[in-house]
């Protein structure tokens, strides 16, 4: 007799095999991520009323002044992307938002300093950062709230920026490295900024990158000289998100914490494949099913260019997990990503939760429980 937990892991493998060369078929360049996406955007690429964008990016000036003269870079820099006006300018961002129907941007300052630099220059360049960030979200209180940019270089000090953040700053949470939580030896290390965003009910929100060499469990990317060595590359960079969530979920990690929201971006990598293809053959914390597990974070959905991979997420995780987000800044245009849920198999009230809800429920509660 066919058991109910082993129809839904034949299910899962399913919409796990049909994952990936279903998202070949549709990952066929985007006019709209072309210099000119700005200009034109398709007409089911505007988000309803309420929208939040839960991943995007800003460079902030001074910081970035400071990044000229030698300090931490303030962005994935040397990817090739073409980032447009509004990388920089708010007043840029702001009418783009308004053009495609965006309510308001949680803005992340990459995933903190560039783990490369001196513990000075890390501290130096994440205080000016997060001033620069600071001044945008006081002037336009209901369109920009902040993440405080800290160093994986020293967590003490990370422990005060984020204080400083809650304090000074009128910021919502954290943001770290995914490299920072590769296995449960090198998450310990950054145990310290759990326990001060408990203290804060706050967010920890994790993104692309590497953390600090002292951060242990990380593996070393070489730098990309061909297309095939920048394939590997971004293949690393989802599999170090499935690592993160595995740490992340299926250890008792977090469990002194249950007040700290928990969002790592890019729809976790290729972590929904993996624990898809996972259901039914492993066990998971305390020897349960793994994938119950993994809703003790928040995906954002920002590499939802492709439809298949929201339904997937949508499937493990349940879309109440799922907010959206875009990588705006990086990527010139969010049309294409509101395009992709409206064009995704994903319910009415689903796109729902992931557009509005999910983050409008989140927001208020952090409001409440901080005010």
């Amino acid at each position: 007799m066919t058991t109910r937990r082993e129809i839904i892991a034949g299910g899962l493998l399913a919409a796990a095999a049909a994952f990936i060369p279903a998202a070949i078929a549709n990952a066929a360049p985007d006019p709209l991520y072309g210099p000119e996406a700005d200009a034109s955007y398709p007409i089911d690429g505007v988000a309803p009323k309420g929208t939040t964008d839960w991943h995007n990016h800003w460079s902030p000036p001074r910081a970035s002044a400071l990044t000229r003269t030698g300090g931490a870079r303030s962005g994935d820099a040397g990817d090739g992307l073409i980032r447009p006006r509004a990388y920089s300018d708010i007043d840029a961002r702001i009418e783009h938002l308004d053009r495609v129907g965006v309510e308001r941007q949680i803005i992340s300052l990459g995933s903190g300093a560039d783990p490369r630099l001196s513990v000075d220059d890390a501290r130096s360049w994440c205080s000016v950062a997060n001033d620069d960030l600071a001044e945008v979200v006081r002037k336009y209180p209901t369109r920009f709230s902040g993440y405080t940019a800290i160093p994986t270089q020293d967590i003490k000090f990370a422990v005060a920026e984020i204080e400083r953040g809650y304090r000074d700053l009128g910021f919502i949470g954290a943001v770290l490295p995914v490299g920072a939580v590769q296995t449960l030896e090198g998450a310990k290390q950054v145990a310290p900024v759990l326990e001060v965003l408990q203290q804060h009910t706050g967010i920890l929100y994790f993104h692309s990158g590497a953390a600090h060499a002292s951060i242990k469990g990380q593996r070393t990317i070489a730098a990309p000289r061909s297309d095939v060595a920048t394939m590997r590359a971004r293949y690393e960079k989802a599999a170090s998100y499935a690592r993160g969530i595995t740490t992340l979920t299926q250890t008792d990690f977090l469990k002194p914490y249950p007040d700290v929201t928990v969002i790592l971006a890019m729809l976790g990598g290729l972590a929904p494949y993996h624990f898809a293809t996972a259901s039914g053959r492993l066990k998971g914390v305390s020897g349960g099913e793994p994938i119950s597990s993994l809703r003790r974070v928040y995906l954002d959905a920002s590499t939802s260019r492709t439809p298949h991979t929201l339904e997937l997420v949508a499937s493990l995780f349940g879309a109440d997990r799922m907010l959206f987000g875009t990588d705006y800044g990086v990527w010139p245009s969010i049309a294409p990503i509101v395009s992709a849920v409206r064009r995704s198999q994903l319910t009415e009230a689903q796109q729902n939760l992931l557009f509005v809800k999910n983050g409008q429920d989140l927001l208020a509660a952090k409001s409440r429980r901080t005010s």
